[in-house]
């Protein structure tokens, strides 16, 4: 995990998923301007948890499915992996985990508004 948190290509990735993620909330942001006299996007909140659920899933998945490839490759079924084959597993997971924290953050300031005000921010 070492060798994958020292890769910049991992954040970078990161950044990038973690932005496509917030795009939902940035199309409520701008639905919510007065003058476009459009409908509001309600549903921006369920589809945050949506890309965080599928930000875990996709990580853990990619990440399971490249060690297992590399134990039917090697018919190691239960001995311990080699470092980089770890370390590359970890590379894989990690954009997706750290995407998955920013889109965490941003669900948790939506729910604390939420429990404020008592509706989500850019719906009324």
């Amino acid at each position: 995990m070492k060798i994958a948190l020292r890769s910049k290509k991992v954040y970078i990735i990161a950044m990038i998923l973690g932005v496509i993620a917030y795009i939902p909330f940035i199309i409520a942001v701008i639905l919510s301007i007065p003058s476009l006299n459009a409908t509001l996007f309600y549903g921006y909140p369920y589809v945050e948890w949506a890309f965080a659920a599928f930000y875990i899933l996709a990580g853990f998945i990619w990440g399971d499915l490249h060690q297992a490839k590399f134990r039917k490759d090697s018919k190691n079924w239960d001995g311990k992996l080699p470092e980089n084959v770890v370390a590359d597993a970890w590379k894989r997971r990690l954009p997706f985990f750290f995407a998955c924290g920013l889109v965490v953050i941003l669900i948790f300031v939506l729910e604390i508004t939420a429990l404020i005000n008592g509706y989500y921010p850019f719906t009324r």
